[in-house]
């Protein structure tokens, strides 16, 4: 009886040590549903510039278990936060967020965030409109009354824009949208819900192709203006947990980004436009000193 025991409780041992074992072998990738970085639907599921890097990543990493879920940024930095075995493919770093996440090497730059305004309304904004066609952000918060600026909730938009919300997050000047949906911006702002939105020059340009397929939406009826004294670009960076084990597997990232930097940066031009796309090369070849691949 003894006997049978022993061999009970080594069973058990071996397969508690087998499951912590394939536990720190799996990656839980998380990612939000955020085009054209990730498309998780339609006919340009898996096309994103994000969705492609990730590929190439866990491509190298085969000596892990990849898993892949769809999520929101508060649940990713959550996850993060709570040393989960759990990577996001590109997120931003932010000082909070470097207290327990570990970061890669730069994965690509991207263009800023920005302010959206319909067409037509531009007229009401022009003199918070500066020379370079940047937008006083701060200035339109500060001296319009009746303003409502919508947002996705949990996201973090750049030093720039969160310094001149900072105070008016609470304020029913700001409409705070939950998940990822740009789509729902869009539609907010064409039905006059919100004034304008904050967002990435080609996460609207994408969201309005996807609506123009369902209702009347002109091609140039949105029109996108930097933040004044913002940043030219932003840094996108992949992260774990900042434990040991979250600091192991971006040592293997990094290896990766190293040698593919180019392609990440051919993946993301690859959705801009033509004069977009010949500012991003030039911006590309000044920061990382290397011409993008055709």
């Amino acid at each position: 009886m003894m006997k049978k025991n022993c061999f009970f409780y080594v069973f058990l041992f071996i397969a508690a040590f087998a499951c912590k074992c394939h536990a720190e072998q799996t990656i839980n990738w998380f990612h939000a549903d955020f085009p054209p970085a990730f498309i998780l639907r339609g006919d340009e599921k898996g096309t994103g510039y994000c969705d492609r890097m990730e590929k190439d990543v866990t491509a190298f990493l085969s000596g892990y278990t990849h898993v892949f879920h769809e999520s929101n940024y508060k649940r990713i930095v959550k996850s993060l936060k709570d040393g989960r075995n759990v990577c996001c493919a590109s997120i931003y770093k932010t000082p909070e967020r470097e207290k327990f996440s570990a970061y890669s090497e730069p994965l690509f730059i991207g263009l800023s965030n920005g302010v959206i305004i319909p067409l037509e309304k531009i007229n009401r904004y022009e003199k918070y409109i500066g020379p370079e066609k940047t937008i006083d952000l701060q200035a339109v918060l500060a001296q319009e009354e009746n303003i409502r600026i919508g947002l996705i909730s949990g996201r973090n938009y750049g030093d720039s824009i969160e310094s001149a919300i900072a105070s008016f997050r609470r304020s029913k000047k700001i409409e705070e949208r939950a998940g990822n949906d740009s789509q729902g911006l869009i539609k907010m702002l064409l039905k006059e819900r919100v004034d304008m939105l904050l967002a990435l020059p080609m996460e609207i340009s994408y969201a309005a192709r996807q609506i123009a397929k369902h209702m009347n939406l002109e091609k140039n009826a949105l029109v996108f203006f930097p933040v004044q004294g913002g940043e030219q670009f932003t840094t996108s960076y992949m992260a774990c947990p900042g434990n040991e084990w979250g600091k192991a597997v971006i040592e293997k990232i990094n290896l990766v980004i190293a040698e593919k930097r180019p392609d990440f940066a051919k993946y993301y031009r690859d959705w801009l436009d033509e004069s977009g796309a010949e500012a991003y090369e030039k911006t590309v070849k000044e920061v990382f000193g290397f011409q993008i691949p055709e």
